[in-house]
Formats: C-alpha cells, structure tokens, sequence
C-alpha cells in the first residue's frame, strides 16, 4: 500500500462557507450563535498518558534527543495536544463573549495544531508508523482514520485563515467543531491503532521508528525540533491556567 503523506507546507484553505454547504442547517447555527461554547471534558482521562507525557516534555525542556518507545511519543504528544485544545476552548470562550481576541495567543495555538500536529506528529504516523503496521490487521482502521484527518486538515487551515483574519465568529465556530472533532478522532485512533501496535511492534521496527520519529523531530524545527512548540505551548495553556505538566 502507499505511504500516507502529512503536508508538507501549508495548503490552499476550502472555499468560504464550505462548512455550512455540508452541515444541517440546524448544526450549522448551532456552532455559528453568540453563545459561549461550553467547557468540555477530554473524550479520555487527563492523566491516562500522563508518564509518558513527563518523559516527554522533560527531553523537551532539556533540549535533547528522544529516548522513549515511539508509541509513548505519540501518546504523550496526543496529552500535549488535549491541553491545548482545553486552553482553545477556555479562550474561544471569551471571543464569544465580545472580549477582545488576543491575536498573539490564536498565533501561538495555531502554530501548535498546525505546523506541530500537522507537521511533526501526524507526518510521524502517516509516513512512518501506518505504512509500517497497515498489513498486520490495521488497514481498515488506518482507511478510516485517513479519512478523518482529510477533514480535520481543512477544518486546521479555515481556522488558521480565521486566526490572521481576525474573524471572532470564525474562531468561535471552528474551535468548537475542531476540538470535538480532535478528541474523538484521537481516542479512536488511541483504542484501535497506538496502543494495540505497541504489541505488533518487533525491536527492529521500534529502532527504526525512533530514528525515522527523531529525523521528523529535527528537520521540522533544525536545532529546536519539539523544544519549541513544547515552549510555545506552555506559553499557551500558563495563558489560560491550563496546567502544562
């Protein structure tokens, strides 16, 4: 089967209203109103990965090379990025509330579930994880987890374009509709994918998934790689008194 490729650069955005043409109408106003967006619960525990994650973040702090299992990295970066969306739906709280939006926040949260999700964590998975287990019982999983992400990938760049836009409607509405959506689609892809390969995996498989995840880790950021978006997004969730660790 042929490799899943994540993006590599930025893509062309949908066309406006593309959302609305696909939604009920009913749905559709119902992401749209003026109405705050209620606080939601993370689909699995906040701590479920929470060892993994401490591992993580401290080679993240010290700036060094990745030494855990390359499932454990996916996992701790999927409990990374369950904090950041509780910090996106605290904030997007008050843009819906009239308050001003703090551009400098949406840039920083966009630069974690853009480039970091899109570029860094999802390239490890797609170009280097899934062809790997797609022949050893995962394929219809990973077909339907493909098809997902396409979505998610365009709902990623609207909000980025409503971000530089300044479009507080925008970023209320697409929050929400990406934040729910993440959540579901990581907790699947958690049951029926990451953890059940970490089985399937051989030693051979997990040395060379950690050089590939290492070579993704460096040549997103030279010199940085995870050091930043790990940087960026504390800076992200201390905003909101979302706890990091």
């Amino acid at each position: 089967m042929t490799a899943l490729h994540a993006p590599s650069h930025r893509l062309s955005p949908p066309p406006r209203g593309w959302l609305k043409s696909l939604l009920p109408t009913a749905i559709y106003r119902s992401l749209t109103g003026d109405l705050p967006i209620p606080r939601q619960p993370s689909v699995t525990p906040p701590n479920l990965y929470a060892e993994a994650y401490a591992q993580w973040a401290a080679s993240a702090r010290q700036e060094r090379k990745a030494e855990q299992h390359p499932i454990d990295e996916l996992l701790a970066e999927h409990h990374f990025l369950r904090r950041m969306f509780e910090s996106m739906q605290t904030e997007a709280v008050y843009v819906a509330q009239r308050k001003p939006m703090d551009l400098d926040f949406w840039a920083n949260a966009v630069d974690v579930v853009g480039n970091f999700a899109l570029l860094i964590h999802w390239r490890k998975k797609a170009n280097h994880l899934f062809p790997l287990i797609r022949d050893r019982g995962f394929s219809e999983h990973l077909d339907k987890l493909e098809k997902e992400q396409d979505q998610d990938i365009a709902t990623t760049l609207e909000l980025c374009d409503a971000v530089q836009d300044g479009d507080r409607e925008g970023v209320v509405r697409l929050v929400s509709l990406y934040v729910g959506s993440k959540r579901r689609h990581m907790a699947r892809e958690e049951e029926s994918v990451l953890v059940p390969a970490k089985a399937a995996l051989t030693p051979e498989d997990v040395a060379s998934l950690r050089a590939s995840f290492d070579q993704v880790d460096e040549g997103a950021m030279p010199g940085a790689g995870r050091a930043h978006y790990y940087s960026v997004g504390v800076d992200v969730m201390n905003h909101t008194g979302i706890d990091p660790d």
